[in-house]
């Protein structure tokens, strides 16, 4: 059943209510129904799955938290599309999966209004798109399209076209040759082959386009090559590669056709196989049972927390059902807000928080229970031989290690949602008594998802402000600054407001990058700006996550633009740029001038001013430089 009851606030008449569930409930797409700021109320089983969930798992979730990275642009035109025309059609969008990977999707979004005509609700709906046509039309479009597909692989691979030309050369093929996509891309006559032997030669992927007859007289170059159909497999061991010499790669290729199914080109994919190979070559050395014993332990472990994982978790679960070990009882738990955290501060702090977490639930269980972590936020404890009750005052002993934990933390805090469930005798399944423990569990997620949120950006505010970035009282002199220029501009209450909230939270993003580049004394190389100028589309993916700040989050991804186009991340110009931003960059400029940084000296105020008046109409808006320049006195009169 689809999770959500929008229908009871959508102003729709019982027989209304019951046609629109019926209808969406047995779609054969993807359906959902959000607030204005992107929250789900309502979702059809197609959808949830088409995203490997069930439908309640993404009730109140945030439908960008199911949206690939890199896509802004994508939604903001949406966004704009939305406000002007009351929908958008047929978008190709990038979703993530539950499992990790990125596949592509169609979606169209209406916007739906309530009695009074006031807009209150977004339709979406989804369908994975048939098939990709290869015409002489969009081949443009099918090399990009292809292009992404194989930047999603984990394995390293590049895709030609039927001249042998490179179309596609992946983020992890990059990585195996350290030779970049900008300088593959378009190189034919073998060149590709250059970083694997050190000459031009035939790959698998141009043997995949010969007649299969020819396969034989290259066999003797392989330690094994085999052809099936489309698609060829193959071993080879090479004299000097990337990874270093005698190194073992295998590697299969495949042809890929058009919509007629004429041949377009072939794709291959690489896996050095090096460790693989030296570990058998140890194994023969070693003594194979510690061998075993050390596969067989990473094998049933989470090589993070060191817990068991979830396939030792399930084997548990299939061997105590026909135990002697009843009553059972199993315990759910879920980090909330981990992927807020993690996209704040880093995948590095959000790994310190799981392995706390471990800590935590291994000391508030028994030696006879089982801790697995069966997930990337989520952990489970199979408890044999405890009741109900004992498991409800377990789970309450966990609730107080936490608090005893969060006590003693300056930083994040970690909070918990536990569902508890017991299987009293062997004609309970522990399975069912899992499902139920998880469903209890995601039932209290849901009742924490906005007081979990709010305490975290009220904790990253903190932090934001205990950092103050450029110099102490950075913040209340910006503030001060951008209210007087608003008022002198007649600006409205409500642009006030978002520009005094501004002023405070635009840095955010920043919070997720490294010290080392924040406070670096000196001009940063251009790898470090590469990642510096990734702070706005931190802060807006952070503030949107937030109902407090989700109406500032387009003024945090847009206050690094320029009058002249050249800033980032989108590259707007003029008055396409909001004008919280612009006069956001004008106090902040001023203000960083005229104190202290890390890197320089503060300069005095006639220098910055003459430096503003330098830039006005290619930094600067030149109109804003000017009322600037009339408020100053007034700013700066004692």
């Amino acid at each position: 059943m689809p999770a959500g009851d929008f229908t009871s606030n959508a102003q729709l008449s019982k027989e209304e209510a019951w046609l629109f569930k019926t209808i969406f409930d047995q779609a054969g797409f993807g359906a959902a129904v959000t607030d204005l700021s992107g929250n789900i109320k309502y979702i059809n089983e197609y959808f949830a799955a088409l995203h490997g969930y069930k439908p309640a798992e993404l009730l109140d979730k945030n439908l960008s938290a199911l949206q690939a990275d890199n896509q802004l642009q994508d939604l903001l035109n949406m966004e704009v599309q939305l406000k002007e025309n009351g929908r958008y059609r047929s978008v190709k969008m990038w979703h993530r999966h539950a499992s990790g990977y990125v596949f592509p999707v169609i979606v169209d979004g209406t916007l739906l209004k309530d009695g009074r005509g006031a807009p209150k609700y977004i339709a979406v709906t989804a369908f994975i798109p048939a098939r990709l046509k290869h015409t002489g039309e969009n081949l443009q479009q099918s090399e990009q399209f292809f292009s992404g597909i194989v930047d999603s692989l984990p394995e390293a691979a590049f895709v030609i076209d039927r001249q042998g030309r490179v179309i596609a050369w992946n983020r992890a093929m990059e990585k195996m040759t350290s030779v970049p996509k900008s300088i593959m891309l378009g190189r034919d006559n073998y060149e590709y082959a250059l970083p694997f032997y050190g000459k031009r030669r035939p790959m698998l992927i141009d043997l995949i386009l010969l007649p299969e007859g020819v396969l034989e007289r290259f066999k003797n170059n392989y330690i094994y090559l085999h052809r099936e159909g489309d698609t060829i497999t193959a071993e080879i061991r090479l004299p000097a590669t990337p990874g270093g010499e005698n190194a073992f790669l295998v590697g299969s290729a495949s042809i890929l056709r058009n919509a007629s199914g004429s041949i377009a080109g072939a794709v291959e994919i690489v896996r050095d196989i090096t460790g693989r190979m030296q570990a058998e070559e140890d194994l023969r050395k070693s003594d194979r049972k510690r061998y075993e014993e050390q596969l067989k332990y990473l094998s049933l472990h989470d090589h993070l927390t060191g817990l068991y994982n979830r396939t030792f978790f399930e084997e548990e679960l299939r061997r105590l059902s026909v135990s002697r070990e009843h009553p059972i009882t199993i315990i759910s738990i879920d980090i909330d807000g981990l992927k807020l955290f993690n996209d704040s501060l880093g995948h590095e702090r959000g790994d310190e928080l799981l392995k706390s977490c471990a800590r935590v639930l291994k000391q508030s269980l028994r030696k006879s229970d089982i801790l697995a972590r069966i997930g990337g936020d989520e952990f489970a404890a199979i408890l044999p031989r405890t009741n109900e009750k004992t498991g409800l005052e377990i789970a309450e002993r966990i609730r107080s290690n936490t608090c005893l934990y969060n006590s003693g933390q300056t930083g994040l805090h970690l909070s918990l949602s536990i569902g508890v469930a017991t299987a009293e005798t062997a004609d309970v399944p522990l399975e069912e008594a899992f499902k139920r423990s998880d469903r209890l569990m995601y039932r209290e997620k849901l009742r924490h998802s906005s007081s979990t949120r709010s305490q975290m950006i009220k904790t990253l505010m903190a932090a934001l402000a205990e950092k103050d970035f450029i110099t102490e009282g950075h913040v209340q002199r910006l503030t001060r600054l951008c209210l007087v220029l608003g008022e002198k501009l007649g600006l409205s209450m409500r642009q006030l407001n978002d520009l005094t909230l501004l002023a405070q939270v635009h840095d955010l993003g920043k919070l997720a990058i490294p010290d080392h580049i924040l406070f670096k004394n000196g001009p940063l190389s251009d790898e470090e700006w590469n990642i510096m100028r990734l702070h706005p589309e931190k802060g807006f993916r952070i503030a949107s996550s937030s109902s407090d700040l989700s109406g500032v989050a387009g003024l945090i991804l847009k206050h690094h633009e320029r009058w002249d186009g050249k800033g980032y991340p989108l590259g707007l110009m003029g008055e396409e740029i909001p004008i919280e931003c612009r006069v956001l960059a004008i106090a902040d400029a001023f203000d960083a001038m005229t104190n202290d940084r890390p890197y320089s000296k503060a300069k005095s105020h006639e220098e910055a001013l003459t430096e503003l008046k330098r830039c006005a109409g290619t930094q600067f808006d030149p109109d804003l430089v000017e009322a600037f320049l009339s408020v100053y006195e007034k700013v700066y009169a004692n």
